[in-house]
């Protein structure tokens, strides 16, 4: 993990970190937007949904893995559409803190 001053001379050390390691740096700035290097959102979201998933299968099915497959890609994009859409509504008020 290598650390980089960024332009308040703070280091910032998710410029390689995590997942953004495989990300080609194009789509970085995108991951950074979403949030991607930061999975706690999406397992917040994702965890109880899979709980559910799990405990009303009637044992290991590719039924069940599908779902979970599914709950998760949904809870990975939702939670970054929302980290999104906060960013462009709260723009303005970003500038003032």
């Amino acid at each position: 993990m290598k650390a980089q001053n960024n332009q308040n001379g703070k280091s910032d050390i998710r410029a390689d970190s995590g997942i953004l390691k495989y990300i080609p740096d194009t789509y970085r700035p995108y991951a950074l937007l979403a949030r991607l290097d930061r999975p706690i959102g999406f397992w917040l979201l994702g965890l109880p949904g899979l709980w559910a998933i799990w405990l009303s299968s009637n044992g290991f099915s590719v039924k069940a893995v599908w779902l979970s497959a599914l709950f998760m890609i949904g809870a990975v994009a939702m939670r970054a559409a929302g980290c999104v859409i906060n960013d462009i509504w709260d723009r303005d008020l970003d500038k003032k803190v």
